[in-house]
């Protein structure tokens, strides 16, 4: 996430502001402002991996996955984004 925002894909203090909506309580407001995040920035595959966990709907969550794992993700991203796909699959 570092290395994208000290490239100027992110803007300047991204990381730290998609940090802290790991303490966000209120899981409606969270996923809100996880799917602005997707809008805005959707070539972040971290956002997409964060969003696909709120989604309650598996369509809609192999659907955030699918976008993440398009948008370059990092090894640590590509690893737990496959996982969940193929669990989804599976279930």
């Amino acid at each position: 996430m570092l290395r994208r925002e000290r490239a100027g894909t992110l803007v300047p203090g991204f990381s730290r502001a998609f940090i802290q909506l790991e303490w966000l309580a209120d899981r409606v407001r969270k996923t809100e402002i996880r799917q602005g995040l997707v809008r805005r920035f959707p070539g972040f595959p971290p956002a997409w991996k964060e969003l696909s966990m709120l989604l309650d709907d598996p369509d809609e969550r192999l659907r955030a996955i699918m976008r993440g794992l398009e948008g370059d993700p990092d090894a640590e991203v590509l690893a737990k984004a496959t996982l969940a796909r193929i669990v989804m699959r599976t279930n």
